[in-house]
């Protein structure tokens, strides 16, 4: 029998530090590669959200500000009678138009602007105080509430705008009305979900004229005006009547739509996703989009936060004094050649909105030293944000600049 030794060999030390040094530089490899990656997805993620509630931002204010002043098919391009030049009328009670709600209060025009660094706090033209509103918005540092807002959160005296007009649903008007204030006949089928209720505020239009008032109450068919109040005493809207060429108006060019006045503004609002913007509950609050609405459910102008992040709002107006519709230059809201209702309504034929928004809570590694001047960026119009230097923390921000035509300009 023949044995066969083997010399069985493990690792020497040598071997083993070695085949150690090789898998930790590549272990240090993957790590790195990881690190990298996780920081470019977060920064990528946080550049698309600024990116993405910009976007927002501009598409709800530009959207809003393209229809300032519609209220339905009448335009100027249909003469009112000599007897009756008024082709924009309020029947909204009188009780319901306070400097609190402003915005519904059609005699002001179909937009307004209020220049965040002016020495005196008005809405342009209309010249109403705009510290009575239910929430006030930032006007600066010194003048923010901080019963209301809480600390401040002003970067340079954000702008803010008010946009009344009808909304796009609308419903045909099926037959004359009775009387000035009886009825109005309408198929109260929901459109798009939406349906006409009790407190609404809607206008009406037939190609010549339009009112705004508030429902009353509705049915299937029809929906009658606040009690006592008449529709349209200079021309008897929804009857038959002859225009200044001679041509008989009748009810079936008649549409009613919802009114839907808003304001938007810069407020402090909850910086925490997936919960309410009442910043009593939140536990990070700072600069968030606000608007108010009318809310025919509690019969007020309703305060409401949009987005949170947008820092900073600058907005000028394009006036035209050529009339040939392009903006001959872009002024502040409190500019002396915008002093009065008429101006607004025959000059002001662009809006420009300038935008910057921030990150929630602080994600960038690096301090953001920018200086944000007007001189650098002409989103920011004519206002130096954060005293001029640069703010000098961690958040990652963005700017964009929106240049929006109004159509609807001039037709009263």
């Amino acid at each position: 029998m023949t044995t066969q030794n083997s010399t069985q060999r493990g690792f020497s030390l040598v071997e083993l530090m070695v085949a150690m040094a090789i898998g930790i530089f590549l272990m240090f490899g993957a790590v790195t590669v990881f690190t990298n990656s996780k920081r470019t997805y977060n920064e990528n993620e946080v550049s698309s959200r600024l990116q993405e509630n910009l976007r927002f931002a501009s598409e709800i204010l530009t959207h809003d500000v393209r229809m300032a002043g519609y209220y339905g098919c009448a335009n100027t391009d249909v003469p009112a009678t000599a007897a009756s030049p008024t082709k924009l009328h309020s029947a909204i009670p009188a009780g319901l138009i306070t400097d609190a709600n402003h915005i519904i209060d059609i005699s002001g025009g179909g937009i307004e602007g209020w220049e965040g660094s002016a020495a005196t706090a008005e809405w342009h033209p209309s010249g109403v105080d705009i510290s009575a509103w239910v929430s006030a918005p930032v006007a600066s540092n010194a003048a923010m509430s901080a019963a209301t807002f809480g600390a401040p959160v002003s970067t340079g005296n954000p702008d803010a705008i008010l946009i009344r007009h009808a909304g796009g649903v609308h419903w045909e008007v099926t037959s004359q009305m009775a009387s000035l204030t009886s009825a109005v006949s309408i198929d109260n089928t929901p459109v798009n979900g939406v349906a006409v209720n009790a407190d609404d505020l809607v206008s009406v239009s037939n190609c010549n004229s339009a009112d705004v008032f508030q429902v009353g109450n509705q049915g299937s068919t029809s929906v009658t005006p606040v009690s006592g109040t008449k529709l349209n005493t200079e021309y008897g809207e929804k009857k038959s009547f002859t225009s200044d060429a001679g041509t008989a108006v009748d009810y079936a060019t008649s549409r009613l739509s919802k009114f839907s006045p808003v304001a938007y503004y810069i407020g402090l609002g909850c910086m925490e996703p997936d919960t309410d913007s009442n910043t009593a509950t939140c536990a990070n609050t700072g600069p968030a989009l606000f608007r108010q609405i009318w809310d025919s459910a509690s019969g007020t102008v309703v305060r409401q936060q949009l987005l949170a992040g947008i820092e900073n709002m600058q907005i000028t107006y394009g006036i035209d004094t050529s009339g040939d519709r392009v903006p001959d230059s872009y002024v502040r809201a409190d500019d002396a050649s915008l002093g009065s209702l008429a101006n607004w309504d025959t000059q002001v034929v662009s809006v420009r909105i300038g935008l910057l928004a921030r990150t929630e809570l602080p994600r960038s590694l690096q301090p953001d030293t920018l200086v944000y001047t007007a001189a650098q960026n002409r989103a920011l119009n004519d206002t130096d944000l954060f005293g001029g230097v640069a703010p000098n923390d961690t958040h990652t921000r963005r700017m964009l600049l929106a240049t929006v035509a109004l159509r609807n300009t001039n037709q009263r």
